[in-house]
């Protein structure tokens, strides 16, 4: 013996349609895009070219500051471990002294002395 439900079924409900965006520009409804006219998005689109046309300079200044601050560091290295007396005063006139010849050398090789 089956027994009949006592409340049958409700037929299934349709799902309901999302709304659709409709935007106003100047006057006219259009459902196909932003409301923005095409030149409000000019400056943005500047903005991502020039920084896609800055992108290498600013990586070469990141080279440099990253070189920078590693001879930075490594000169406190040295004058640290010459104050500490790690290194001898002959080792550090040895270097100065190499240094110096090479930039008189630079020197009187452009003509400046």
């Amino acid at each position: 013996m089956s027994e009949e439900p006592k409340h049958p079924r409700r037929p299934a409900r349709p799902a309901k349609a999302a709304p659709i965006p409709v935007y106003v520009t100047g006057g006219e409804v259009s459902t196909l895009g932003s409301a923005d006219p095409f030149w409000f998005r000019i400056p943005s689109v500047f903005m991502g070219c020039l920084n896609l046309f800055m992108f290498p300079f600013r990586a070469i200044l990141v080279a440099a500051e990253i070189a920078l601050a590693s001879a930075l560091l490594a000169f406190g290295t040295a004058g640290w471990m010459w104050w500490t007396k790690r290194i001898t005063d002959q080792d550090v006139a040895n270097v100065l002294m190499e240094a110096g010849d090479r930039v008189l050398g630079i020197l009187k090789g452009a003509g400046i002395f």
